[in-house]
């Protein structure tokens, strides 16, 4: 029985072509190059546009996703914007499994985009307006780990129309489509043990699928160990995650998030695809 997913659901590749853009502001850091730009060049009043954050590793390195894991530091930008200026979270694409040094970790390797939308104003200044992102993220192969530092300044005009830059908008739309979404009819549950959480996850979708080394859920929350192989398992029921907590974890969690991982060449995908699993512990 082949994976069924509904029409339009995002395979996500291993990597994205990306373009140099005219307005994209970069930085050469050790193993990473990281580079920043605005889909908008121009925005109105009241206009939520998105920046991205590019990072592009040289071979053999990677940075961090929000949960690392038990070693390394996720990227992180802080803003400081014009007056009634307002940034969202870090939208994050979906990570990979890596190496740092004995450790398994939770990043990217290869090429990776991550967005935040920014809602101006519904008062713009007249004149352009300067966005500045402090950014941070630690770069490691597996000889050595390089902390990163830039802050990017984008300038942009204001006026009555927002005016889209055409290239910038298709890179922004292929990152958010390798943001992974919920799907519809996958049911989640979970259940405490010990120092064990117990994820079982129900739907149509699991039916189909085939064990192997490409299953496997990331937790977006870092309360668990991140094993090389994890203990996961296909049944009648559904797919079984059974994930160990780590000795920092809180006494009491109150919820599961992360992504599910489904494996490459189901229902004629070139890749593994990535589901958003989120449920409350019951």
């Amino acid at each position: 029985m082949k994976l069924s997913l509904p029409s339009g659901f995002p395979w996500v590749l291993a990597f994205l072509p990306l373009a140099v853009l005219a307005e994209e502001r970069s930085f050469q850091g050790k193993g990473v190059t990281a580079s920043m730009f605005s889909e908008a060049s121009t925005i109105a009043p009241g206009q939520t546009f998105t920046v991205a954050l590019t990072l592009r590793h040289e071979p053999g390195f990677h940075t961090y996703w929000k949960n690392p894991g038990t070693v390394g530091m996720p990227t992180q930008i802080a803003w400081k914007l014009p007056l009634g200026f307002k940034a969202g979270e870090l939208e994050w694409q979906s990570p990979e499994r890596s190496k740092m040094f004995k450790y398994d970790v939770y990043g990217y390797e290869g090429n990776t985009t991550l967005l935040v939308k920014i809602q101006a104003p519904e008062i713009l200044p007249e004149g352009p307006v300067s966005l500045r992102a402090k950014t941070s993220w630690m770069a490691c192969n597996d000889s050595s780990c390089n902390p990163g530092y830039h802050t990017f300044e984008l300038t942009l005009s204001t006026g009555e129309k927002t005016i889209w830059d055409s290239k910038a908008k298709k890179l922004v739309g292929q990152a958010r489509a390798n943001i992974p979404q919920p799907l519809p009819k996958l049911r989640a549950k979970v259940e405490p043990k010990g120092n064990k959480m117990r994820i079982l996850v129900e739907g149509d979708a699991i039916a189909g699928l085939q064990p192997g080394p490409d299953l496997h859920f990331f937790s977006s929350l870092n309360h668990y160990k991140v094993d090389a192989r994890q203990k996961i398992r296909l049944s009648k029921r559904g797919l079984h995650v059974i994930l160990t907590k780590t000795d920092y974890a809180p006494d009491k969690i109150d919820r599961v998030e992360g992504v599910l991982r489904f494996p490459a060449k189901q229902a004629g995908s070139k890749g593994p695809s990535y589901v958003l699993i989120q449920a409350k512990v019951d």
